[in-house]
């Protein structure tokens, strides 16, 4: 098989498992449901500058991942194929980004082994299909990784300079998606540098004015901008998006000590799937973990060996420390663990004179992976929230002659729900049993006032989920009549419009 067709396979292997059964299956939650609400919500009001979340500024994260996103809802509609297109099309640059830097370490057949491994890997498929920051970070940290290789594989000065320039470009791209978790790429590449200049003087200069000038902008604009703007921020930043994930347990993410070895390395190795069937043969290759560690000592030769398993280890080693940890943070490191597995199995197969066998068990290996996501996709989750939204349609009897108008709703002890609020565009309301939940927009008393005091003559939707007897006190106890339906561990409560106080009602 020729690179071109190689290449064309993967990308239509890419296509296929990025999008296929994309809009089958409802929004997450409690991530997929935040960012849809969120790019939604900057579509709504215009604000490019600020995140949102429930209307108020969410500054969890910067704006580039919800750009992203709310670019794929504006060309394909509010729903989840434009929702998770962002995350799909990442998945795919991020394959050919392990092309071009297999290509760059080892040669072409090994850029397209590892490139068949990566789109074909159980971890980057899953990613691929649902919403979050890191599949658009993993492709950044991908493209800073190949750019530093091509700048080292130039021949020319200037084509070495321009490779170094996009290297910074892609750093500042990245801190712009996820914030400091976007340097750890960069901490692998400066320590491989530092150790490559041991031999190599001859090694392009890695922290040249122009590319630190153009890093910093495109990095930290948007921090220095609304830090200067919104007062406060810069503290909340540092004390809570920083230093609160990193040293302490406020965020519960899985904060304990052995968490590393539960929720960031088996994720990472098993992410691999029906490729983990060549390791046995691999680790004999490589000679196990004693010809692993001969790679840091011999330095000729076996460069691009030590370049991945930094960018593994001094990652793995950063977020073991943190106190905040997710499955998918290791998701930008999965391309090192590709490309390793690649050339190994471009090694083994010419020894052994077996051709184009990767390409054959990538297919296969799609196959297996499309059946499980259609799987997937039709299976009833308590996660998915598109269920609760039908349900209120299926509620509102007044637009059940085909009216599309979407009904306001009042989300009662539900202090998230931020996927039902995107299918509602927005016309949801919080309200808690009391008044002192900063989450609420609302507690039982101002509740019962908006049921009786509507200026249209409209059924009130109240949607609950554990709390369905304190709700139907307050309703009875106001004298609102009402009726219920129920479904997906959610009831919906159709209030029939009455103006007046409960005394009058009485």
């Amino acid at each position: 098989m020729s690179t071109k067709r190689g290449i064309l396979l993967v990308v239509c292997l890419a296509l296929v498992l990025a999008f296929a059964f994309q809009g089958t299956r409802g929004l997450y939650e409690t991530t997929e449901g935040r960012y849809a609400e969120s790019a939604r919500e900057m579509l709504e009001t215009g604000n490019w500058l600020v995140p949102m979340l429930d209307y108020t500024p969410h500054w969890t994260k910067p704006p580039l991942t919800y750009w992203a996103i709310a670019g794929g809802v504006a060309v394909l509609g509010e729903n989840e194929w434009g929702v998770r297109a962002a995350s799909g099309l990442a998945y795919l640059v991020t394959a050919l980004a392990v092309f071009g830097l297999g290509s760059a370490m080892w040669g072409r057949r090994t850029g397209v082994v590892s490139a068949l491994v990566y789109s074909t890997s159980l971890f980057a498929v899953v990613a691929a299909n649902s919403v979050s920051t890191d599949p658009l970070l993993a492709m950044w940290e991908a493209l800073v990784a190949l750019s530093y290789w091509r700048s080292l594989r130039a021949e020319a000065s200037t084509h070495a300079s321009r490779w170094m320039t996009l290297f910074w470009l892609f750093n500042g791209l990245a801190f712009l998606t996820k914030g400091p978790p976007a340097l750890l790429t960069l901490l692998a590449v400066l320590i491989y540098h530092a150790w490559r200049l041991r031999t190599h003087r001859e090694s392009p200069r890695l922290g040249t004015p122009s590319g630190l000038a153009l890093f910093l902008v495109v990095g930290f604009w948007w921090y220095v901008f609304m830090v200067v703007r919104e007062q406060g921020l810069f503290t909340y930043l540092v004390r809570d998006e920083v230093v609160g994930r990193i040293f302490t347990a406020e965020s519960n993410r899985n904060p304990e000590w052995y968490m590393p070895f539960l929720v960031l390395i088996p994720p990472l190795v098993l992410g691999l799937g029906g490729w983990l069937w060549f390791w046995p043969r691999l680790w004999r290759r490589y000679g196990g973990i004693t010809g692993l560690f001969a790679r840091f000592r011999a330095r000729a030769g076996n460069q691009p060996a030590v370049f991945c398993l930094l960018w593994l280890a001094a990652p793995l080693l950063v977020l073991s420390f943190s106190r905040s940890r997710l499955p998918l943070y290791v998701l930008p490191f999965l391309p090192g663990l590709a490309i390793l597995t690649g050339r190994g199995i471009v090694v083994t197969a010419a020894e052994r004179g077996k051709g184009w066998l990767p390409a054959r068990f990538a297919v296969t290996l799609a196959l297996a992976l499309l059946v499980l996501k259609a799987v997937a996709s039709y299976m009833p989750s308590s996660s998915d929230v598109r269920p609760v939204y039908d349900l209120v349609r299926s509620a509102d009897t007044e637009n059940a002659g085909g009216d599309r108008v979407v009904p306001f709703v009042y989300a009662y002890e539900l202090p998230e729900h931020y996927g039902l609020m995107f299918y509602l565009k927005g016309r949801m309301l919080r309200v808690s049993a009391s008044d002192d939940q900063p989450w609420a927009g609302l507690d039982g008393t101002g509740l019962v006032g908006e049921l009786t005091s509507g200026e249209e003559r409209r059924p009130g939707y109240v949607v609950v989920r554990r709390a369905r007897r304190s709700l139907e006190e307050l309703l009875s106890g106001a004298g609102l009549s009402y009726r219920s339906v129920s479904g997906h561990g959610h009831a919906v409560y159709v209030v029939e419009p009455r103006f007046g106080s409960p005394a009058e009602a009485r």
